[in-house]
């Protein structure tokens, strides 16, 4: 498990920031450069010891597109280890997803080429062979939490048996995201129809069934005592409560939250907190659906995917530049009791109304120019819609900035 204790300084040109954990004090934000044109996935081993991020390398496969490729980290000083890549030309697509084996001692990758599954320590890989393995992007991997199943995308659900690699049942219809119940007995998924569905691993019966109304899905989390299930969409976040009797399980709407485009969501480990991104990232109060702070990107980029250290101190998230051509993914690590300082979350308050001011003022709300709508009380980028900060309500209106 992380620790606070004994963190070296963090040095090398991929890394930017201070210690991981400072002694004494809540520690500075680390960078660590991915060198991926686009980071699609994040996630740490079950010990927190490596960090991975999977997505789209420099490279082109023989079909043209980009290949595939998972940098690893190791903790605490953050060293670069090998990548996790095909023999080069052979890759097909960049990694669409990937998941840690309870274990850690695996790492599953998706691509639109298909599932595999990696040593991490040797970078060896085997790719699961059966119906069903070459699914069209997005595909999805995750283990259940006694690492003995795997469920993958393909046209339906697939759920492998892990150890032995081979194809156990199949669920239809397909989903858009997977994750299984902390007690591995039940798997959650979304559809493009959007629909919530709850499944029994064990028959793959299915068990409930509702619709959700934050239009299209395309992320899912359980909380870790398996009560509350978070699903991201086109308008926000819907919390949903699950009750499960003795003859018949429960999907019940607990709330909906905010209203952006939602790509990636995680649970703290103790299931206080809510992390979405999509754009920038907002952080939850879970049991009081209260929104506690918001985190942007630098200048023209955008958060697309966060993920928790296993201790919960720590939250890592994927931002991509969008200035830049080459090679525009790196990681971003927060200390969570620097983030959520009253000093911390006062400061980004105060320079999002500075910035929103400016914005109104100059017309110019990123360094890019370009229009920007304000709606219903929020900013939206006007190169990629994303709402950018909340704001009073305010009547509809835009701001055109000047083109450079």
């Amino acid at each position: 498990m992380l620790s606070s204790a004994g963190a070296p300084p963090i040095r090398g040109p991929a890394v930017t920031g201070g210690a991981a954990y400072a002694e004494g004090g809540p520690s500075q934000p680390i960078t660590l450069k991915a060198n991926l044109r686009y980071i699609c996935c994040l996630a740490f081993a079950p010990d927190g010891r490596v960090l991975a991020a999977g997505g789209e390398g420099e490279g082109f496969s023989p079909s043209g597109s980009r290949e595939g490729l998972v940098r690893l980290w190791d903790w605490p000083n953050w060293r670069e280890r090998p990548p996790l890549q095909d023999v080069p030309g052979t890759s097909t697509s960049s990694v669409s997803y990937l998941a840690f084996a309870p274990d850690g001692a695996t790492l599953a990758t998706a691509t639109a080429s298909g599932v595999k599954l990696w040593v991490v320590a040797t970078g060896r890989a085997v790719t699961l062979s059966g119906s069903g393995t070459r699914p069209s992007p997005p595909a999805f991997v995750v283990f259940s939490p006694d690492g003995r199943t795997l469920a993958t995308r393909a046209k339906g659900i697939d759920l492998w048996d892990a150890p032995g690699r081979t194809l156990r049942l199949n669920l239809e219809p397909g989903g858009e995201a997977a994750g299984f119940s902390p007690s591995g007995k039940t798997l959650a998924s979304i559809t493009h129809d959007q629909r919530v569905r709850l499944w029994d691993v064990a028959t793959g019966r299915s068990l409930a069934e509702e619709q959700a109304h934050i239009g299209p899905l395309h992320a899912i989390a359980f909380a870790p005592d398996g009560a509350t299930l978070a699903v991201g969409g086109e308008a926000g976040v819907q919390l949903w409560d699950i009750g499960i009797g003795p003859h018949r399980t429960r999907l019940r709407p607990r709330a909906v939250l905010e209203a952006w485009p939602v790509r990636s969501l995680t649970f703290s480990p103790d299931g206080k907190l809510l992390v979405a991104a999509g754009g920038h990232a907002k952080i939850w109060d879970v049991a009081g659906a209260r929104e506690l702070t918001v985190v942007r990107p630098a200048d023209r980029g955008f958060i697309s995917s966060v993920a928790f250290a296993p201790d919960g101190t720590m939250l890592a998230l994927s931002e991509q530049d969008r200035s830049s051509r080459r090679l525009g993914g790196s990681v971003r690590l927060l200390d969570l009791r620097a983030l959520l300082s009253p000093q911390a979350v006062s400061a980004r308050a105060r320079a999002a109304a500075s910035d929103l001011l400016r914005a109104v003022r100059d017309g110019d709300a990123h360094a890019g120019g370009g229009s920007h709508t304000y709606d219903a009380g929020r900013i939206h980028d006007g190169d990629t819609g994303v709402p950018r900060q909340r704001l009073i309500s305010t009547p509809t209106y835009r701001v055109f900035g000047p083109r450079r």
